[in-house]
């Protein structure tokens, strides 16, 4: 009996060719990825700017933020690497991962805060960082995150909750993860078969889907620590090395996160 050979096939065989060369001949592309690492490495520092507080309130040993938001700027990276070589889903996948951990991050954070251990870390994070416990889902962070009093004062002033409004675009980036036939948050492909381009290959439409969806990415990672730690907002200083940074308004780049900027300018004005 013959081999059976498809497309999708032929396609795994040309795809590193065809993935390096995508988008090179299009210099906005290269304008936009250059913005999108810049933002990523923005983000890092902005979340980095939380031990910078003097309030002895907060616990500023950096050991959590340095093992779990490393993941979440990989996945980041990783995300943008498969933006700018055509592979639109598998950047969403990447996205998500980044979000969860995001949350997660700021779980461990808040429980260290709240729930010292004299010598050690938290129970919950020592666990996980000693291989004991699976990472925790959005059915055990969701609930603390949401329930943070800031947070829940947001959502009195505002009519939304900052940590449900993350969880919703996390559920859109999972229409990718599992191959949903369409997300229905866009009505638009979020599987191969679906999507308008072929895997590797640049699609100036799915281009720029995916680089909203990095975007917004960002700014709910940026939002669900500034409406629970406010001076991460504080701290940040503007200016600098415009090689490496993008400013505050950039990260936030979204209405609902503008919004949770604005919140938190607020709170370290009172």
């Amino acid at each position: 009996m013959s081999r059976i050979i498809s497309s999708v096939g032929n396609r795994a065989l040309v795809v590193i060719e065809e993935a390096l060369k995508t988008g090179k001949n299009t210099s906005s592309v290269q304008k936009d990825l250059a913005i999108l690492s810049k933002k990523i490495n923005s983000l890092d520092s902005f979340i980095r700017c939380y031990k910078l507080t003097e309030d002895e309130a907060f616990d500023t040993d950096d050991e959590i933020i340095n093992w779990t938001i490393v993941d979440v700027i990989d996945d980041l990276s990783a995300a943008l690497w498969n933006l700018a070589t055509g592979f639109y889903k598998t950047s969403a996948s990447t996205l998500r991962g980044a979000l969860e951990m995001a949350a997660v991050s700021l779980y461990f954070q808040r429980l260290e805060n709240e729930q010292p251990v004299e010598g050690a870390y938290n129970k919950a994070f020592s666990e996980w960082d000693g291989g004991l416990t699976s990472t925790p889902n959005w059915g055990t962070t969701k609930p603390k995150l949401s329930n943070h009093p800031l947070a829940r004062r947001f959502k009195s002033e505002n009519g939304f909750c900052v940590i449900e409004d993350a969880y919703d675009h996390f559920k859109y980036l999972c229409s990718f993860t599992h191959s949903r036939a369409r997300s229905p948050e866009d009505g638009e492909g979020s599987n191969s078969m679906n999507m308008q381009n072929q895997v590797g290959e640049f699609h100036a439409t799915e281009f720029e889907r995916f680089k909203k969806a990095l975007e917004t990415t960002i700014a709910h990672i940026a939002s669900i620590w500034a409406v629970t730690y406010p001076h991460t907002v504080a701290e940040w200083r503007e200016g600098g090395d415009e090689r490496a940074f993008v400013s505050l308004d950039e990260i936030f780049s979204t209405k609902n996160a503008a919004t949770v900027l604005k919140f938190s300018h607020e709170i370290n004005a009172t």
